[in-house]
């Protein structure tokens, strides 16, 4: 094993710091690798790659580790990672042919060269936060609070997260002067700005990869849509040279060797390490065999089985949707189990109080014990009386599976200028115990409409996404509905004002669902169709 240590200049005279790790004399094939964090906590993989003739390069991006420069989420990628290859193609033991392991911010900073270098054989991503909504911003337009303000820190030179408090940091208010970072404070300054945020999104240059892509995705991943995402773009362009994995991780479980989160046994861990490996040799040792197998395997979990196929959804899925009643039911409204829902209350009421936001319990976290987020299938607290509205089923007279993405559509009602509805989607045990299954949140905005004081704002139809997932509920066991308006720290909480960030005032908000015959407060489930074809 050869190892080489190089400051690489760009077209400003910044310059990089790189490891180079190669399997021995020649010209090699490269896995490269371009991080915030540190290229030395990669140095413990890179002998799986020696051993099967791949040489690794590891990279700190500009302002972060040991190189130069001031660090700018993105802005820098697309020069930085160009110069830096050109530099690579100069050098005798670099063959001409590059895999990229594009995992999370890894991706980000390599998009470019996947979709501008003819040198890119071979992609291994995940959790790559291609635009905003799949990075920033929830899937509900409501900043990631838990991961965002740590990644700030974890990418500054000049901050540790042992230098804050935790969890209450994220209590703190207003949001803006948590942190005394001039990329914190410019992105919550413009959050509303579309132009600004434009710099940030590389989906243009998804779109133009055209070297085979492996797709590695969590259900505990708070990055998961980013993966799918990917993937269904590289389909709409024509790359059919696609694997597609989701199992039961989180955002950094893929890399573990863990078999059970959140106290839930899932049976084998994650196959990352060996399915890259295999991906990267096939590619970039000019052998190019043509994939075998299936494009998409995706893991049910409580059933622990393994699902294959070849598109994403799935071919087999069939959309069932249940009534939410103001008699706090949870009614199949088709198939065989379904009955017809009762009417109950015509509207009912929550009280929120921005000072007591209902705490995140696991789910698709990032990993920060300190901080109180644990990823998973956590068991959830009841929630307090008249902060949050229930809908319970009845139980399961045979098991179904959800496999991909779980939607809610609510009629509700505020009488604050601004405001969060918030959905958990919950398994009851027959035991009586509740786990997590998905969950999601939608920023709901009147500020543009008058009303008097003791008024409220008009009921509106909202929609919104828990995610994707693959899950079993077994025979016995309930679906259950809980609707509220805060997921905290996961998601910001609402001030129930249009500003979230630079405001300190916290009034509480009455907020209300509404029911009438249409049934219009559902949740639509993509169930897995696992019966005999005709």
């Amino acid at each position: 094993m050869i190892k080489r240590e190089y400051g690489i200049a760009m077209r400003d005279g910044i310059e990089l710091k790189s490891l180079v790790f190669l399997p021995g004399e020649g010209s090699h094939p490269l896995v490269m690798v371009r991080t915030p964090y540190g290229k030395e906590q990669f140095e413990a993989y890179t002998g799986l790659f020696l051993q099967a003739g791949l040489g690794v390069f590891l990279q700190d991006v500009r302002g972060t580790g040991a190189s130069a420069g001031e660090f700018t989420p993105i802005v820098n990628e697309e020069n930085d990672s160009l110069d830096t290859l050109a530099w690579l193609k100069e050098q005798e033991w670099y063959n001409g042919r590059l895999g990229l392991l594009a995992l999370s911010y890894l991706g980000s900073a390599t998009l470019a060269l996947a979709a501008l270098s003819d040198d890119v054989k071979a992609v291994v991503a995940s959790s790559v936060p291609y635009e905003i909504n799949n990075g920033v911003l929830g899937d509900g337009n409501v900043f990631m609070l838990h991961h965002t303000l740590p990644w700030h820190i974890l990418t500054s030179k000049d901050k540790k997260m042992v230098d804050f408090s935790w969890p209450d940091t994220y209590k703190q208010l207003p949001l803006v002067d948590v942190l005394d970072d001039p990329n914190w404070e410019t992105w919550l300054k413009n959050m509303d700005n579309e132009e600004f945020w434009e710099q940030f999104n590389l989906e243009g240059y998804v779109r133009k990869i055209e070297a085979p892509v492996l797709h590695f995705g969590g259900w505990w991943d708070f990055l998961l849509s980013s993966v799918t995402g990917m993937y269904r773009i590289l389909e709409e362009e024509g790359n059919y040279r696609q694997k597609l994995i989701l199992g039961p991780w989180s955002h950094n479980g893929i890399l573990g060797n863990a078999t059970e989160l959140a106290g839930i046994d899932y049976g084998s861990s994650s196959p990352f390490l060996e399915e890259t490996l295999a991906w990267f040799s096939n590619w970039l040792k000019e052998v190019n065999y043509e994939m075998e197998g299936p494009e998409v395997k995706a893991f049910l979990m409580n059933s622990n089985e393994w699902v294959e196929g070849n598109a994403w959804p799935h071919e087999k899925l069939v959309n069932i949707a249940w009534a939410m009643t103001g008699a706090g039911e949870l009614n199949l409204l088709q198939g065989p189990q379904a009955f017809p829902p009762s009417s109950g209350a015509a509207e009912t009421f929550f009280e929120y109080d921005p000072k007591h936001p209902a705490k995140t319990q696991g789910g698709a976290v990032w990993e920060f014990p300190a901080g109180g987020l644990e990823p998973g299938s956590v068991e959830q607290d009841k929630a307090k009386p008249g902060r949050a509205l229930i809908y319970t089923s009845v139980p399961l007279a045979q098991e179904i599976t959800i496999l991909g993405e779980i939607v809610v559509q609510l009629v509700v009602s505020t009488d604050a200028p601004a405001t969060d509805f918030a959905v958990k989607l919950i398994d009851i045990y027959p035991d009586g115990s509740r786990r997590l299954v998905k969950d999601g949140i939608r920023e709901v905005c009147f500020n543009h409409l008058e009303k008097e004081p003791d008024d409220r704002y008009p009921a509106t139809r909202i929609s919104l996404s828990l995610g994707e997932t693959g899950y079993t509920y077994k025979v016995g066991h309930r679906l259950q509905v809980e609707v509220g308006s805060s997921n905290f720290p996961k998601y910001a909480r609402s001030l129930n004002q249009p500003d979230r960030f630079f405001s300190e005032e916290t009034p509480v908000a009455l907020n209300a669902m509404h029911f009438d015959a249409s049934f219009a407060n559902r949740i639509i489930t993509p169930l897995l169709f696992q019966g005999e074809e005709d």
